[in-house]
């Protein structure tokens, strides 16, 4: 720790060891290691031949030399120094499951899964709601018996200790996670296992079930008997078992871990056999297209040859085989001798055709006694899968060289088959080629404004990285962005730094891409949502398929049909994929800190709700004093905001409609504080009220305390002055309220964060001063009913009369330049609060604390996909300047009980990057690419 020496650790003990003679302190720090070690934080190194052929464990434990017979690598660096070449570390899995269960809190939440979380059918918010949970469940009955029995998910990637030095180096550590817990615990770092850590200086490969035979070893052992483990909550010893559910890793890995290739013709595991594939000569490689044999057998677009590959589609979709069916197809495969060695690899070495099987082994994780009875034994991961993607839409939307799809290639593949005859290269000047530009390509022009549009942009806290830093306006590109980047960027922002841009069909199919993500992305999934999405994501890859050029579908894109079926089965993403554990093996340094930045403490001020507001302001506080009537109206505020008061409200309401009084409201305004303070004084006087009652009713004091920003809610609001030299945006604000006599939302920014103190009782009060947009008709609000964006007209304020709203009312939002209608318009986004969890639970007396974490989520009705796949034109000429312009119809927003909004996670990623490679062009062919067909 902290670099110590084992020298100035052995100094420190004597010298402890002298000023406290009687105290039991170890000598020295051997003493002291060993002393920890009985704890049972032990590490198990496994020697390992240098070629990945064998352990040198159980029956090889004695051996000098590699056992493989075409191998017979040395085991040691030197015969004398006996130092190995290479080495496994592995950390036995039992004492780790069976610290859980020491302490009470813990132990509890095992249980969570079975005797707290209120199940429901059509809804999924933890894997324990996943089909894929139920029918292991169904299938494994004895274990299902106890709660306590730990369901496990592994996950696996490269990762370079040396990080961005020069040197290349590739340890595989093994994760461990376990899903009993709630989804507040679930998938946190003190819940990691790491298992082992697979050995460098290169990826082991498909050689990597070699290093896996301890860790399956135990797997098999803990499923079949178990391990007596103490369980502190309910006092008594159990044998305690556990299985693991799937694997989580990125696509190449997915490989390694399932033994099916992921490279070649047959790329796509889901398909497997009946994988769609095409080469491209022109670009030596494989795209993955074909995915009108996923719509209905009597959609009219199988018919259609033109605007696809010239031919109609009667095939079927691709059979999902079980896991049954896949094992009897492994049993058939020749086994592989594992190992690196010269004479292996000479023989692993084959000619790749067409019709060949893509397995290259029998898993290992086919060992276990319930693996190939598994719903799902490996997960695709999304987040992989959304970088690529849109990493493939940047590419090719901005034309960048070295990352679009549209290439001369890809066009000269078109000409050979006779499509989109419009997009054909054209003759040049002497041996050159003309590439026109394409409706799917943005101009110069519009290149410099989408840039100009990223390079302003701000984000709230912990929401995403400084994404402006990735943008080179000068050579009009974005370079650099991390993967949570990407989830962002197609999620949020795709479509808003688009519009007005692009063709109508080019701007609807980027629209209803970012819907499909944020849905298939949700913590709450809902399986008829899901069987919706099945079925438009078919309809959206058919129409990428008429609109962008065959090199775009590369695998990543193809596997986007399979993300809502495995949805259904395995449950939300955020339990699957590889954002928390990229975060895990780069150490970001504020790994799994972000909440508890913007958490408030959970600290009751007073009985009063009112006085119970967990808002947590921060910064140098401002002693400031109110006017009068600024007094009056927060004071007002507030009384109307609590539930206490609305008895007396009532009360006073009810003495001036019998007074036949007009504008009986106004008379309540004017009227109610000081009726109130009476009211209370002559009750408390008897003894019928409390001393926090009576405090509220006198009113608050005219000194108060300012703030520059506050905590609440999980989120982090700033007062708009703050972030004027800032990078963040964290001013936006939204509540719901009335306006002629009808529910709808509010949008402003926060100009002050003031604390008003009640000194009776020294309680306080946090209120949000705000500036709130004029949204009564078309001219101050504005919803796309194409793509459901709202815009707002930030250039007039309404309800400056009524400026206060209470801290724990506020919900975060941030406005981002609407480049569709220009001027004065923003696009609002809302942000979902970091560590809650609309997670319902089952009630009990007996449980050790009643803390429950929510989540208040909202749900949009995000529009649906466009059956209509007619377009208009994919060359750029073609397209009318008007449908580029065009405002769109709009209408007047307005909340009813029907509209909901869904709020994806937000991450803070700063994973490894992994490039994809791009095929050179060709040198002896010259071409001219029309790009800047509008000048600056």
């Amino acid at each position: 720790m902290n670099r110590w020496t084992c020298k100035s650790t052995d100094m420190l003990l004597k010298f402890l060891h002298q000023v406290f003679p009687t105290a039991l302190i170890p000598s020295s720090y051997y003493e002291a290691k060993n002393f920890i070690r009985e704890l049972g934080l032990k590490c198990e190194k496994i020697h390992a031949c240098e070629n990945d052929c064998a352990l040198f464990w159980n029956e090889n434990k004695g051996l000098d030399h590699c056992p493989n017979e075409k191998c017979k690598a040395p085991r040691y660096k030197s015969p004398n120094s006996k130092i190995p070449r290479k080495v496994l570390r592995y950390f036995p899995l039992k004492p780790r499951l069976q610290r859980l269960f020491v302490n009470k809190e813990i132990a509890r939440d095992m249980r969570w899964h079975k005797e707290r979380r209120v199940d429901n059918e059509n809804m999924m918010r933890h894997p324990a709601d996943s089909l894929a949970w139920k029918d292991f469940d169904r299938n494994h009955k004895s274990f299902a018996e106890d709660p306590r029995n730990v369901r496990l998910g592994l996950a696996s990637d490269g990762f370079n200790p040396f990080g961005t030095m020069s040197n290349s180096y590739s340890i595989w550590p093994v994760i461990l996670v376990p899903y009993n817990l709630p989804p507040w615990k679930c998938l946190k770092d003190p819940f990691f296992f790491l298992s082992m850590i697979i050995p460098g200086p290169k990826a082991p490969g498909n050689d990597i079930d070699i290093f896996f035979r301890p860790l399956v070893d135990e797997l098999k052992e803990l499923f079949a008997t178990g391990v007596e483990t103490y369980d502190a909550f309910r006092e008594e010893k159990f044998m305690l078992r556990a299985a693991l559910l799937w694997t989580i890793n990125d696509f190449p890995a997915y490989g390694y871990l399932s033994g099916w290739s992921t490279k070649g013709y047959k790329a796509c595991p889901m398909c497997l056999d009946e994988t769609t594939s095409l080469y491209l000569n022109n670009g030596h490689k494989c795209c993955y297209m074909g995915h009108r044999r996923f719509l209905p057998i009597d959609h009219k677009c199988r018919r259609e040859k033109k605007q696809f590959n010239g031919e109609r589609e009667h095939r079927q979709p691709p059979r999902t085989l079980s896991g049954e069916e896949v094992l009897q197809q492994l049993l058939r495969i020749e086994q592989v001798e594992f190992g690196k060695a010269p004479d292996l690899l000479q023989q692993k070495k084959r000619k790749r055709v067409q019709n060949s099987s893509n397995w290259k082994k029998k898993s290992i994780f086919f060992e276990l006694p319930y693996w190939s009875t598994n719903k799902i034994r490996h997960n695709l991961d999304i987040m992989h899968i959304v970088k690529n993607v849109c990493e493939s839409l940047v590419g090719t939307l901005m034309n960048i060289p070295s990352r679009t799809k549209d290439t001369w290639q890809a066009r000269e593949y078109l000409k050979e088959m006779g499509l989109r005859e419009e997009l054909h290269l054209q003759p040049g000047g002497g041996t050159s080629k003309v590439m026109p530009p394409a409706c799917y390509t943005l101009s110069s022009l519009e290149k410099k404004n989408f840039c100009q549009f990223f390079s302003t942009i701000k984000f709230p806290d912990g929401f995403a990285s400084n994404i402006p830093r990735c943008v080179k306006t000068k050579e009009r590109q974005l370079l650099g962005m991390k993967s949570h980047d990407y989830y962002v960027f197609i999620q949020r922002l795709l479509p808003l730094a688009t519009r007005g841009m692009l063709s109508k069909d080019v701007s609807q199919i980027l629209v209803e891409i970012s819907n499909f993500f944020r849905k298939i992305c949700s913590r709450t999934l809902y399986l008829d949502e899901l069987e919706m999405q099945e079925k438009n994501i078919i309809l959206i890859l058919c129409k990428l398929e008429k609109i962008f050029p065959p090199n775009f579908f590369d695998v990543m894109v193809h596997l986007m049909v399979h993300l809502p079926t495995e949805s259904k089965i395995a449950g939300p993403a955020q339990y699957r994929w590889m954002f928390p554990f990229e975060r895990y093996l780069h150490d970001v340094p504020t790994r799994f800190n972000q909440t508890e930045r913007n958490m408030e403490k959970h600290e009751a001020a007073g009985k009063l709700s009112i006085f119970s507001s967990l808002a947590r302001p921060f910064g140098a506080a401002l002693i400031g004093y109110l006017s009068e009537v600024e007094l009056q109206r927060i004071h007002l505020f507030i009384l109307k905001n609590c539930e206490e008061v609305d008895a007396y409200m009532r009360e006073h309401r009810q003495i001036l409609e019998k007074q036949n009084l007009s504008s009986v409201q106004q008379r309540l305004d004017s009227k109610f504080s000081k009726w109130f303070e009476k009211r209370v004084m002559y009750t408390h006087a008897r003894g019928e009220c409390t001393d926090e009652l009576l405090s509220l009713a006198r009113g608050p004091d005219f000194r108060v305390n300012t703030f520059v920003g506050c905590n609440v809610n999980g989120f982090r609001f700033h007062i708009k002055a703050r972030e004027r030299e800032r990078k963040t945006q964290n001013s936006g604000v939204m509540v719901k309220g009335e306006h002629a006599d009808k529910e709808t939302y509010f949008y402003g920014t926060i100009t002050d964060i003031v604390e008003v103190e009640y000194s009776f009782t020294q309680n306080r009060v946090v209120v949000f001063k705000c500036d709130w947009w004029d949204l009564r008709n078309t001219s101050g609000i504005k919803v796309d009913k194409q793509s459901n964006i709202t815009s707002i007209n930030m250039s007039k304020t309404w309800y400056s009369d009524q400026p206060f709203i209470l801290a724990s009312q506020a919900e975060q939002v941030f406005y981002l330049q609407d480049m569709k209608l220009g001027g004065n318009w923003h696009v609002v986004e809302l942000v979902s609060p970091r560590s809650s969890y609309d997670v319902p639970e089952k009630h009990e007396d007996d449980l050790v604390d009643n803390e429950e974490a929510y989540q208040e989520e909202y749900h949009e009705d995000l529009i649906g996909v466009q059956e209509n796949l007619e377009l208009v034109s994919l060359k750029i000429g073609d397209v009318q300047t008007e449908e580029r312009i065009e405002a769109g119809a709009m209408f007047f927003i307005e909340l009813s009980a029907s509209r909901t909004r869904q709020l994806d996670d937000n991450f803070i990623d700063n994973d490894e990057e992994i490039e994809q490679q791009f095929n050179s062009e060709d040198e002896n062919e010259q071409f001219v690419q029309i790009d800047d067909y509008e000048s600056d």
